[in-house]
């Protein structure tokens, strides 16, 4: 899994400084089921 760190799983254009939480859960089954997670 790539991830996207300023835009998605840091971060959002909409509310800086804050990650879209429906990434973070994919990312954390991703993980935990593993697959290796990257971010670009």
């Amino acid at each position: 899994m790539v991830l996207d760190i300023d835009n998605s799983s840091l971060a959002t254009h909409y509310d800086k400084g804050k990650p879209v939480q429906a990434i973070l859960k994919a990312t954390k089954y991703a993980h935990q089921h593993g697959a290796a997670v990257l971010f670009a």
